[in-house]
């Protein structure tokens, strides 16, 4: 189960991230790289989509996107962040990994931004992009992973589905299929 924002929210967290970068002028041509582990459809031509846009409604500034599979992506941020050269601008799987990268300082702090657009994000996932009281992150889409799922013809045979609210009653279930 997928909940996606939408695309004016992504294209104006873009947007965002890319003004919030301090540039001293944007008259100048601004080059800015983008990595994320989008490298395959839906959410590639999606992000494709947006970064052209915005890289044509912005002269002078391009923004150009590198997709990573997900393993080598996570071993390419820490490097990168370890290092002290990470990309400009990066989408990162909140929590503990969001946290490596905030811990030694590489992410600009979007609290106001955030605050602004708080209507624009699903409540409660505040603890994956905030860390040391500071917003460290956009949401750009919320992906729930690791759910259970089971054939519901199963219940049938005498499983009552709310037996599955308790780790005991799961076990249970679970020796019953």
């Amino acid at each position: 189960m997928t909940l996606r924002l939408t695309r004016r929210v992504e294209a104006t967290a873009l947007a965002a991230l890319i003004a919030l970068g301090a540039f001293p002028t944007m008259a100048q041509d601004v080059e800015l790289d983008f990595w994320t582990e989008f490298t395959t459809a839906p959410k590639l031509p999606v992000l494709e989509e947006i970064v052209a846009d915005f890289n044509a409604a912005n002269p002078g500034i391009v923004v150009t996107h590198t997709g990573f599979e997900s393993t080598p992506y996570e071993t390419t941020l820490r490097a990168s962040f370890a290092g002290g050269n990470p990309a400009d601008i990066v989408e990162i799987n909140g929590g503990a990994n969001l946290f490596h990268c905030a811990e030694g300082g590489g992410l600009l702090d979007l609290t106001d931004f955030v605050a602004e657009r708080q209507d624009q994000i699903a409540p409660g996932v505040e603890s994956w992009y905030e860390f040391g009281g500071k917003s460290c992150g956009v949401p750009l889409d919320l992906s729930i992973g690791n759910l259970l799922w089971c054939n519901t013809r199963m219940f049938e045979e005498g499983i009552d589905p709310a037996t599955l609210s308790t780790w005991e009653g799961f076990r249970a279930a679970a020796q019953t299929f």
